[in-house]
């Protein structure tokens, strides 16, 4: 076994695999970032995450809602956990304060 062609194609393979995971977030992103589209119709606790920013949205979403970890939304958005932690947090913080003030209107 050629020790430099391992190591060359290890590389070149960790690489794909990366760029194939910022394909997906993207994507994930884009759709989730589209606003001004035809919005369908949601129950009303998905349709609340309209009141976050797109990332901060895609965050929750995969956390509650597909149920990924914050280890893999980490690796899937390019950013480290904490951040993830620290961006949902927000997340939840705002639509928390944004449900209390609709319900006292």
């Amino acid at each position: 076994m050629n020790p430099k062609a391992y190591l060359f194609r290890s590389i070149l393979n960790s690489a794909s695999n990366q760029r194939r995971g910022l394909g997906r977030a993207r994507k994930a992103m884009t759709r989730l970032a589209e606003p001004d589209a035809a919005q369908p119709s949601y129950p009303s606790d998905v349709s609340d995450l309209l009141r976050v920013p797109a990332r901060q949205r895609a965050m929750v979403f995969l956390r509650e809602v597909e149920g990924f970890t914050y280890a893999e939304i980490a690796e899937l958005l390019g950013s480290s956990e904490q951040a993830v932690r620290k961006a949902s947090q927000r997340a939840r913080t705002r639509l928390k304060a944004d449900l209390q003030e609709d319900d006292q209107r």
